[in-house]
């Protein structure tokens, strides 16, 4: 029988994204939305729609530091593009499957809600376009 892969074991890492180290924000992934692959009418040509990243706010705002710096880079520069990363792992961290996006920026930031009624940590969404794409698996 095969073993299925969980949705729980990933790895996000950013390179490029603001000015700072990215750590915070590959510590803060709460989710992360795969990509969808759109081919046209006769399957002659094919798109990606932007994936989707979903943050933790933390409480030293080393997250939202890091979305404003990419933000201030892209209004302000024009070497504002970025790379980011996604590995599938099993049980023991050896990867799976990598998926590597190239050329990203961030096309929204939904910075989320506070609500009395829950518990949950606040969570900042990104929107992330990109201009290609490689997808390897192990």
């Amino acid at each position: 029988m095969e073993i299925p892969k969980f949705e729980y074991r990933f790895k996000l890492e950013f390179t490029g994204f603001g000015t700072s180290n990215t750590l915070p924000l590959s510590q803060n992934v709460l989710h992360f939305k795969r990509p969808i692959l759109n081919f046209s009418d006769k399957c002659s040509s094919h798109s990606y729609e932007p994936v989707t990243v979903f943050l933790r706010d933390d409480e030293e705002n080393a997250v939202q530091e890091l979305i404003e710096e990419q933000v201030v880079k892209q209004m302000t520069t024009s070497g504002y593009k970025f790379e980011l990363s996604c590995d599938s792992l099993d049980g023991n961290a050896k990867i799976l499957e990598h998926w590597n996006f190239k050329n990203c920026s961030v096309q929204t930031v939904n910075y989320g809600d506070n609500d009395y009624r829950v518990s949950s940590p606040v969570a900042i969404q990104l929107v992330i376009s990109f201009n290609g794409a490689d997808h390897i698996l192990y």
